[in-house]
């Protein structure tokens, strides 16, 4: 009833086993300093200055100084940080009252706060974050004028000022009807 045949083979050559690999993803600089960064839990209370060239993860709480720089900095949840930090990279995730100094980035998580003046290269604030300070802002011709001695005319400063909503405890917050 059906008519099947073999089918003849190609003249051409055969094809080279296909080997499926995924491409080889670089892994970055703060995802490295993660799996070696040291930390300090939240049972720990720091009074003085701490400073050092691996990345850290305080949990605990600082009166003093910390300098890491060109390091990653993560303040956890539990960390309240009494101190000037200075550091490549700072991610705020608990609380921070002084002066804060990132060479590349600062990340103010939801539910961090920060209170104090800012100098970073890039700043991102996320919903839920409350920041009170000054922001200066570095980039390349800045960095090059500090380390020149001249006058940095190319950093920018904003002033930020978020307050957190007063209301009364126990009323609700309805909307204020409008009169017509």
């Amino acid at each position: 009833m059906w008519n099947i045949r073999p089918s003849e083979a190609p003249n051409t050559p055969p094809e080279q086993a296909a080997t499926s690999r995924e491409p080889v993803q670089p892994i970055s600089s703060i995802e490295s300093a993660v799996r070696n960064q040291s930390s300090l839990s939240k049972g720990w209370v720091i009074k003085g200055d701490i400073c050092g060239s691996d990345p850290l993860f305080i949990d605990c709480r600082v009166e003093g100084s910390i300098s890491l720089p060109g390091e990653l900095v993560t303040i956890g949840r539990n960390a309240e940080i009494m101190a000037a930090i200075t550091a490549g990279d700072i991610v705020v995730l608990g609380t921070v009252c002084g002066d804060v100094v990132a060479t590349n980035r600062l990340e103010i998580r939801a539910q961090g706060v920060v209170t104090g003046n800012v100098t970073a290269s890039r700043l991102s604030i996320e919903d839920g974050a409350w920041f009170k300070g000054g922001v200066n802002t570095l980039n390349g011709k800045a960095d090059e004028a500090e380390s020149a001695g001249a006058e940095p005319a190319a950093r920018g400063t904003i002033r930020i000022r978020q307050a957190k909503p007063s209301r009364p405890e126990g009323l609700p917050g309805l909307p204020i009807p409008m009169s017509a």
